[in-house]
């Protein structure tokens, strides 16, 4: 067992780094910056596979909760992105509906008010 995971202090290094990496990537991921949550989210996938690379295996513990946080990372990013509509947009089509329907409104009074007269 002990030969297949070699070098393990440079492994470590590269699944903290590549841990850090996918946990930025979360946090970016719900804020409104989503789209440069791709940089860290993909960098850390590549450092969990050189990881896993290096170790000769990915059944290695850290290196596949590494793998698992960058992938759900990623994934929430594009569902994020491609998915869930800005509420800004949907605030301003909100708005633009009150403009309208107001309008339609003072129409509809000018028009009582002269049928009154």
């Amino acid at each position: 067992m002990n030969n297949v995971v070699k070098n393990t202090k440079g492994v470590n290094i590269l699944v903290v780094l590549s841990i850090l990496s996918g946990i930025f990537a979360l946090i970016l991921a719900f804020t409104p910056l989503r789209m440069f949550g791709y940089i860290p989210a993909i960098f850390g996938l590549f450092l969990s596979l050189l990881a896993g690379y290096l170790t000769k295996k990915l059944t290695y513990k850290p290196v596949l909760i590494s793998l698992i946080v960058n992938s759900c990372a990623f994934i929430l990013i594009l569902v994020f992105q491609f998915l869930i509509t800005p509420e800004v947009k949907a605030d301003a089509e909100f708005e633009e509906n009150i403009k309208s329907q107001a309008d339609s409104v003072e129409i509809d009074l000018n028009e009582a008010l002269k049928d009154l007269e």
